[in-house]
């Protein structure tokens, strides 16, 4: 799945939410500090893997105008998946061997136990459900989990069943209003068929079904909505689905060496690969290596406490207390109003200072520092001063064709209606009014409503638990 949303985004210049790996925060749940930073771009696509948590996803990706997709897998071969592969046998001291999940489905309990420092213990019961944002504490509340699968069922436009996955990619293809080149695909990082259990017994099926209550009901409920979906499409959906898997059957035949080779996952994972035809056309085989490439993420080594220079307060204090600054160089996105694309990447840390330039936004900024847990303080200065100070230090009067001498002030107030244009690319022309109200939010577009302006002050007022006032030349 990750394959074909990279390569759809790729070919039209789109952006993705990654992390420093192939994973978003994992096993947490998914927090706006994982992806690494944008640049002050809003991500167009996530699919790489990350636990859902719907505050922090929509805002990322508005409901209004995003579409919201994931995929299930019936829970017997999916737990057998995923206990083989993550051998959580070795784990649980049950060796690796296959018949370590039946071991263990003899006496789940006596092994089990999320305090585990191993991060892929949190598989080890109900996976689906945990990567969906259900808590391990609400397994057993049966009450809780058909209550949070409704919630689900509300957030997600499409839940794809993985044991019908070409119907599942049709169906996201009418969705999402893509075309049948869009969705062709190759099987991707499956095991070695030394690693899959392939006979599982009645008695192991209905273990693993008794101990992934959760999300056997997720699976149930969402493998009914499927159908009913499937269903609604009419007969041409049919139609389309043999179109598809006849280009795809093409396509393989044409482009694969028969048989298959094995290569590295990840760490000592490894997992069936393809060889491509070397007789193939450069734009052949270009077209076929997307498909069947194995996507890794570049590891960035990054940083969760930076020093600049010139947060000279930070340097004193922080060595001491280690607080981590939201930083990305001396200004956070300015002249835009703050967003939570414009820090650099926390990896997984919540910031505890912001002391960068940035423009006033109260939504990510409550976001990022909680009124309850945070103190609020910005400083002024007064508007004589500070705008002279502005206007010169920005070398306003050069931008507005009057020199750089410093009766260029002067010159520009005669008549500044004249100079004044908040469409110049210049980004320092943002200053030229009100610098201070535009630092802390408010719009130039009601700079002459000086009812919007007191307003805003009063909004202000609430929002700041100290308001500094500067005495400095």
């Amino acid at each position: 799945m990750a394959n074909i949303f990279f390569r759809y985004g790729d070919a039209r210049n789109l952006t993705f939410a990654l992390g420093p790996g192939t994973i978003l925060g994992w096993p947490e749940k998914f927090h706006i500090f994982h992806p690494l930073r944008m640049f002050g771009k809003a991500p167009d696509i996530l699919c790489s893997h990350a636990r859902f948590n719907k505050e922090p996803i929509n805002w990322l990706f508005p409901r209004k105008t995003s579409k919201y997709v994931t995929i299930l897998r019936n829970p017997e071969d999916n737990y057998e998946s995923v206990f083989n592969f993550a051998q959580l046998g070795k784990s649980f001291g049950l060796g690796v061997a296959l018949d370590s999940l039946e071991k263990f489905l003899d006496k789940p309990i006596q092994s089990y136990n999320h305090s585990r420092k191993d991060m892929m213990m949190y598989l080890a019961r109900n996976p689906m459900m945990f990567d969906l944002g259900f808590s391990f504490e609400y397994f057993q509340n049966l009450t809780a989990v058909k209550e949070y699968i409704q919630f689900l069922d509300k957030e997600f436009d499409l839940v794809m069943i993985m044991d019908y996955f070409d119907e599942s990619l049709l169906l996201m293809k009418r969705l999402l209003c893509w075309d049948i080149e869009d969705i062709l695909y190759v099987k991707l990082n499956e095991r070695q068929d030394k690693e899959k259990a392939t006979r599982l017994s009645a008695r192991v099926k209905e273990n693993i079904r008794r101990w992934n209550k959760a999300d056997v009901l997720l699976f149930d409920y969402f493998n009914a909505t499927f159908w009913r979906r499937v269903k609604k499409e009419g007969p041409n959906f049919y139609e389309e689905l043999s179109t598809f898997r006849k280009r795809k059957q093409e396509i393989q035949q044409s482009c694969l060496i028969n048989g298959t080779r094995i290569q590295r996952a990840y760490h000592n994972k490894f997992v069936k690969g393809y060889s491509v035809r070397n007789d193939l056309d450069e734009n052949s085989k270009r077209l076929f290596t997307i498909l069947i490439i194995f996507l890794r993420i570049t590891k960035y080594s990054g940083f969760s406490r930076v020093c600049f220079g010139n947060f000279l307060f930070w340097q004193g204090w922080g060595l001491k207390y280690e607080p981590n600054v939201l930083l990305m160089y001396t200004i956070l996105g300015w002249p835009e109003k703050f967003h939570i694309f414009h820090p650099l990447r926390m990896f997984g840390k919540a910031p505890d200072i912001l002391c960068s330039h940035a423009r006033f936004n109260k939504k990510p900024i409550n976001w990022l520092f909680p009124r309850k847990t945070s103190k609020y303080v910005t400083i002024l200065r007064n508007p004589e001063d500070n705008y002279e100070s502005v206007f010169n230090f920005a070398q306003l009067g050069k931008s507005f064709g009057l020199g750089a001498a410093p009766d260029s002030l002067e010159k520009f107030l005669d008549k500044p209606i004249q100079s004044y244009n908040h469409s110049r690319k210049d980004m320092m022309m943002y200053l030229a009014r009100n610098p201070m109200m535009f630092d802390l939010g408010f719009s130039f577009e009601y700079f002459q409503n000086l009812t919007a302006v007191k307003e805003y002050i009063q909004f202000l007022d609430k929002e700041f638990d100290l308001v500094i006032r500067t005495f400095c030349t």
